[in-house]
């Protein structure tokens, strides 16, 4: 009866080992599972973190499409005003060149009205019965007729002298106008380019 005692006793403590064995790998899995839920807790609230940093990664994509957006319609604009300044460099270009034209054009016309002047001086202060300075023949019935002729040359001379004046101040309000608008437009590009830089 002893040997069988003893045997229960040596079957009991391999149990009491198995069991301790058992507990010891409870108790670690239990550890682990411990750890396990404070890696998942940590990895949840970081997951939370990542979808609200994503939200807010999208919500800059939204605003900085819209921004983009804007910036090639102020560009487009600036791209239109630049092309808009050079039409109106060239007309000022232009302007001024025909500017320069009939300003040639009026000295020349004032020169022949003065050679006029000077041959109707000439001819009047001979009378009719002296002799042509060019031709030297007696003047008589032709004094008139020359009078006459220098006449409606010095009065075409001074239409057309009028006409040119008249178009130079045209081109001269002209001028005046492109720059008024030259100004608008620098003024505009202005505004667009400090809305670039804020951007």
């Amino acid at each position: 009866a002893l040997v069988k005692k003893e045997g229960e006793l040596k079957k009991g403590k391999k149990e009491i080992k198995v069991l301790e064995e058992k507990a010891k790998i409870r108790n670690i899995a239990l550890r682990e599972r411990s750890s396990l839920t404070a890696t998942l807790v940590s990895l949840e609230k970081e997951m939370d973190g990542l979808q609200k940093e994503s939200a807010s990664l999208e919500e800059l994509g939204k605003e900085f499409e819209a921004h983009k957006t804007g910036m090639n319609k102020v560009q487009k604009e600036l791209d239109g005003l630049s092309d808009k300044k050079k039409k109106a460099r060239k007309e000022v270009s232009e302007s001024r060149s025909k500017m320069g034209e009939l300003g040639s054009i009026l000295q020349q016309l004032k020169k022949e009205i003065m050679i006029i002047d000077k041959d109707v001086n000439t001819i009047s202060g001979l009378g009719p019965e002296s002799e042509c300075p060019t031709c030297l023949r007696k003047l008589g019935d032709t004094y008139e007729r020359l009078l006459t002729s220098f006449g409606e040359q010095r009065e075409r001379l001074v239409g057309e002298q009028e006409k040119t004046r008249k178009a130079m101040e045209s081109l001269d309000e002209q001028l005046r106008g492109i720059d008024a608008r030259t100004k608008a437009l620098d003024k505009r590009e202005s505004i667009l380019n400090a809305k670039l830089m804020k951007w």
